[in-house]
């Protein structure tokens, strides 16, 4: 405050108190057209607030402030430099104008009301607290979802100044049914994604954003991108994203507690699938973004490794129990993903016991068909748990090793059970998903070179030969992809 005034104060004995009125009227937008037909902006700034002024005057004005270094010229366009004294101008320019103020507001375009706005966010908020109710008010911008939608910018700035007004807003979402989410067009989509992402990244808004980008992000395909309400909404339950300050244990909970409704139970359980496969991916990323408000975003909750490793265990033995679902689409989609999630668990946290007890079981499921997994997804993944720590196993202290060891004996032990299975089971090892191992080299019968896969195809095609009703009805879409 003190600098503000030392700095009004050379304004005024540099360039004159004129000089010094022009600029908090410049103030008021966070730029202003000041060329061309861009001047226009500077003369409805005069109409509401400095009606007296010659316009030949204020170019004089704009000229010397320039030259002083208070005003930045950007082609058509004036900004009021520093920041915080163009803030100071601003709230000293307000005071006691109200309704001057909402006259100026109403005769903007949507443009520059943007740019008024985006000037109020760096302003107490609770000197300005009467704008955001007439904004919010019955008759105001954003009286209702679909209005405030529509004004989008202004929307999105709502959420950067006013979090608990634009989240209770939003929530109004979560009356609707799916098929009134899925009417939402891309562009109304888009509009509710940004303005969420802002909430998220404030602690007293967190919880209640997190949610509602969950139900848009419910009506989404499966394969959305990065960018995409499902991307997003994913990226926030990595554990180590900087940007979002809820605890692991409310994440977890969120996830639990899908759906929230009867209506998109599928739809919550396969988005709860893609959040897992995020979060246990240990190539996986996240962005990270620009706030637009006066308030720097909420930092992350305090956790130890401890905590993290909890929380990906706990998100496993979601996907565990999502693979047994008695929903077919839900049970197929984490059926798929799981022995991948195994893996990548294993990979991102030393936890032997945890990944051994995880691929028996799913073993068992497999060879005893108690629920049926993609065997080649599975062989691969034992492969490559195997691979990684054999890799690494001179890293490891002598009792670290001792519990390696017996991992790297548990996975060749657990290979070899699928490799002596019966036919079905061999049969989809060998002609679903490619793993490294079908490119190994093997010697046939005749001591020549031959590739794994290929030797195992003779085998197997051999014991359909000397066996014919081995080859069930629902194996022979398999076999005509192996040959």
């Amino acid at each position: 405050m003190q600098i503000a005034k030392a700095l009004e104060q050379e304004v005024q004995e540099q360039a004159g108190i004129t000089a010094l009125e022009v600029l908090k009227l410049l103030s008021l937008l966070e730029y202003v057209g000041i060329k061309g037909k861009a001047f226009t902006e500077v003369k409805t700034l005069c109409k509401w607030f400095r009606s007296n002024f010659h316009l030949d005057e204020v170019s004089r004005a704009i000229q010397s402030l320039t030259e002083l270094g208070f005003l930045q010229i950007r082609g058509m366009y004036a900004e009021v430099t520093p920041p915080l004294f163009a803030n100071h101008l601003a709230a000293s320019m307000l005071k006691g104008k109200r309704s001057e103020f909402l006259a100026l507001f109403a005769d903007l375009d949507r443009e520059e009301r943007s740019k008024l706005i985006r000037r109020l966010q760096g302003l107490d908020s609770e000197k300005i607290a009467w704008f955001w109710n007439e904004i919010f008010s019955p008759n105001g911008l954003l009286r209702d979802l679909p209005t405030a939608i529509s004004n989008r910018e202004i929307f999105y700035l709502a959420a950067c100044a006013n979090p608990p007004r634009t989240i209770g807003l939003i929530e109004q979402i979560m009356t609707t049914n799916l098929e009134e989410r899925k009417s939402l067009q891309y562009s109304e989509r888009d509009a509710l994604v940004s303005t969420l992402e802002e909430l998220i990244f404030h602690e007293g808004t967190s919880l209640r954003a997190l949610l509602c980008l969950g139900l848009i992000a419910e009506i989404e395909p499966t394969n959305a991108s990065n960018n995409s309400a499902t991307g997003r909404f994913c990226q926030c339950f990595r554990p180590l994203h900087s940007q979002v300050p809820l605890p692991l244990q409310c994440r977890l909970d969120l996830l639990k507690r899908l759906p929230l409704s009867n209506q998109s139970i599928v739809e919550s359980r396969l988005l709860v699938i893609e959040v897992i496969k995020v979060t246990l991916n240990r190539w996986g990323y996240h962005f990270l973004r620009e706030g637009r408000g006066n308030k720097p975003s909420d930092p992350m909750p305090h956790m130890t490794w401890g905590d993290v490793w909890n929380y990906q265990e706990n998100l496993l033995q979601l996907l565990i129990e999502l693979a047994q679902s008695n929903q077919s689409q839900v049970a197929e989609a984490a059926r798929q993903s799981l022995p991948r999630a195994i893996a990548e668990f294993s990979v991102l946290q030393f936890s032997p016991q945890t990944t051994i007890s995880a691929f028996q079981m799913v073993i068992d499921w497999v060879i005893n068909q108690k629920i049926s997994l993609p065997v080649s997804k599975l062989a691969d993944s034992l492969h490559s748990v195997y691979d990684f720590y054999k890799k690494e196993e001179n890293k490891f202290g002598s009792d670290t090793s001792i519990e390696v060891e017996k991992l790297l004996e548990t996975i060749n032990t657990l290979l070899e059970s699928l490799n002596k299975a019966e036919f079905a089971i061999r049969l989809k090892r060998w002609a679903g998903h490619w793993t490294d191992n079908h490119g190994d080299d093997e010697l046939d019968e005749h001591g020549n070179s031959i590739l794994r896969d290929e030797r195992e195809a003779q085998i197997l095609a051999q014991e359909v030969i000397n066996k014919p009703s081995i080859l069930t009805h629902d194996l022979i879409p398999i076999l005509r992809t192996f040959f």
